[in-house]
């Protein structure tokens, strides 16, 4: 059983690529955030508010995440192509 659920921005998933392995790798890196909410990104960036949000490089795409450890929910915020 997941420690945490997730909760997915509807925005986020218009950004999810169609081709089956990105697809599948983002969606697994996405459902793994459940059993480990303390996981550390690839690097942190800060909201318009000061919080910081993780960023994981998965198949070529950025996912930005928080976690809310009160409420014991990851939050996927965006998900978009990495810059090169």
């Amino acid at each position: 059983m997941a420690l945490y659920s997730v909760f997915i921005r509807e925005g986020a998933l218009a950004s999810i690529p169609r081709s089956i392995t990105p697809k599948h790798k983002i969606l697994n890196f996405i459902r793994s955030l459940a059993d480990d909410p303390f996981h550390r990104g690839h690097y942190i960036e800060h909201d318009a508010l000061g919080r910081p949000n993780e960023v994981e490089i998965v198949a070529g795409y950025a996912v930005t995440y928080c976690a809310d450890h009160a409420a014991k929910e990851i939050r996927v915020l965006n998900i978009e192509p990495a810059d090169e």
